[in-house]
Order: structure tokens, then C-alpha cells, then sequence
């Protein structure tokens, strides 16, 4: 295993601490040292990032590796500007999927509405600002002891995906969307292995076991990100609680998608290993 120390930083998040200079925004971007090396994984909705980012020490213009967690827009719409913006061309790494059409239908406040929520570029575009595209549903490197997780297996039954994603087809039809493109960054540092989440739509255990499965680990340092625990389950939440016991976790910083009822329940029952995820904070691993 690569020990090499890592460090963390919540570019983008929904909530803020106690910075007046930092923004917060619907959205999650993370940069990730490793070394010499960094990854921007995930770019907001675009304006908090570019806020963000310079007041952090944070240079965009030097990046060459993103990787993105899935194609909704709280995750990708700055992608375009960190591309256009950077000074070499970038290698992204990210599931074939993230270029769907995604949609969200159902109701708000008693009324049907249909809204695009996916990645507004198309993949064309991308290319033309400078992206050197790594699409895959399996495990990639993107440096010594980071990995991308590709698609996760859906194998627990109480991990069950939220009703109201959709993907429309070239036709104009809609299908349900699974969301496949959901993945998470897989860690190699000092204190051992940890994942880093976009929205875990996959669900926390099964993104747990398809690393545990992948890595041979049997216990995680850190978890961090989003969860999609934003629904009121009393029993959703206990299984991962019971997942992150069984896995060792020792920090837990969920945020952005988890909801808070969620981020209540752990705090409460995590005691000493919860911390709540906020712009500006800084992990190391």
C-alpha cells in the first residue's frame, strides 16, 4: 500500500463555516493532494468553486487530472471553466454514463415538473476546451494510491434508489435512471484506506463492500462526502450505521445530499467520529 500522507479540502459544499470570505453552494468538489500530485474530483455548479478555490490556495489553472462522481449538474456544471481555464490539457476520468440526458420528474409543492439536472455540456465540447477523456465502468488509477471506483454493484436491498431520475432517450422517450455513473474515490494514505463520495446514489454500504471487495480491506479510515440520506429512513440510516461499524470507520464527514435528519442521527450515534462536512475544511489522510 501507498502511505504516502493525502490531504483533502471542501472546495464546495452546501454549508459554510465560520469564513465570511467563503461561498457555499448546492454542490461538492473536493481537492485532493497526493504528493506532488492533485485531483479536483467533482466541480460544483461552477460559481463557488472559482470563488473558492483562489481564497484556498487552490490554482485551477495548473490542474491536469478531474474526475467526476456522476453527470448531475451540482457536480459538473464547472467542468467547462476548469477545462478552458487550465494551462495544460486535463485528463477526466469518469463513467460512460455521465454524458446521459438526466432528468428529474415528479412533483414540487403539489405540481408536476420535469428539469434537466444533467451535465450541461455535451461530450464534444468537453474535448474541444481540452479534455482527454477516461470513460470506464471499472476501477482506474488516476495516481500511485487513487483510484476511481467505477460502476458499484446495487446488492443491498435496503439501499434502494430514489424514485424520480429519469434519462431521456434520443427519441424523446424517458427511462428510469439507476444513476450507474454514480462512483467514489478510493484513498491510499498514512492512516490506511478511505473514500471519498459524490452523492453515493449507489448507496453507502454498497459502495463500502464493492471497495472492500476490490482492495481486500476490512476497515476504511475516513468516509467523506455526499451520502443521499436526505429521506426520513430511521432504518436506512441504522444499516449504515451498522456498515460503518462493521468497516471500522473512524471519521465520518458526510454532507451536501445527506439531509438533516441524517447528519442528526450520526452526530448523535457517532459520537468523537462525526464531523459535519464544510467549505474550507481540511482532511488528512
Amino acid at each position: 500500500m501507498a502511505t504516502e500522507k493525502v490531504r483533502i479540502t471542501v472546495l464546495v459544499t452546501n454549508s459554510v463555516g465560520l469564513s465570511f470570505m467563503l461561498f457555499a453552494e448546492h454542490g461538492l468538489s473536493f481537492w485532493i493532494e497526493k504528493g506532488e500530485n492533485a485531483v479536483l474530483f467533482d466541480t460544483g455548479q461552477g460559481r463557488a468553486l472559482f470563488e473558492n478555490a483562489p481564497f484556498l490556495g487552490k490554482d485551477l489553472r495548473l490542474l491536469k487530472k478531474v474526475a467526476l462522481s456522476h453527470g448531475h449538474f451540482d457536480h459538473t456544471r464547472g467542468i467547462k471553466t476548469v477545462l478552458e481555464q487550465a494551462e495544460n490539457n486535463v485528463e477526466v476520468y469518469a463513467h460512460p454514463a455521465v454524458f446521459e440526458h438526466k432528468y428529474f420528474r415528479g412533483l414540487r409543492k403539489g405540481q408536476p415538473v420535469e428539469l434537466f439536472i444533467g451535465l450541461p455540456f455535451p461530450r464534444e465540447d468537453l474535448k474541444n476546451a481540452g479534455a482527454q477523456l477516461h470513460l470506464s465502468t471499472s476501477f482506474q488509477e488516476l495516481v500511485h494510491g487513487l483510484y476511481i471506483t467505477g460502476e458499484i454493484p446495487r446488492r443491498n436491498d435496503f439501499e434502494v434508489p430514489e424514485e424520480g431520475f429519469y434519462v431521456k432517450e434520443p427519441g424523446g422517450s424517458f427511462r428510469e435512471d439507476s444513476i450507474p455513473d454514480d462512483q467514489a474515490i478510493v484513498v491510499e494514505g498514512e492512516k490506511g484506506i478511505s473514500v471519498i463520495t459524490g452523492c453515493a446514489h449507489a448507496g453507502v454500504c454498497n459502495t463500502l463492500d464493492h471497495i472492500a471487495n476490490f482492495t481486500g480491506t476490512r476497515s476504511f479510515y475516513a468516509l467523506i462526502g455526499g451520502t443521499h440520506l436526505v429521506k426520513k429512513d430511521i432504518k436506512r440510516f441504522e444499516h449504515t450505521l451498522e456498515w460503518l461499524k462493521k468497516y471500522n470507520v473512524q471519521l465520518f464527514a458526510p454532507g451536501h445530499c445527506t439531509g438533516w435528519d441524517a447528519l442528526a442521527f450520526f452526530s448523535e450515534h457517532l459520537e468523537g467520529k462525526f464531523v459535519p462536512l464544510e467549505v474550507g475544511a481540511t482532511f488528512d489522510l
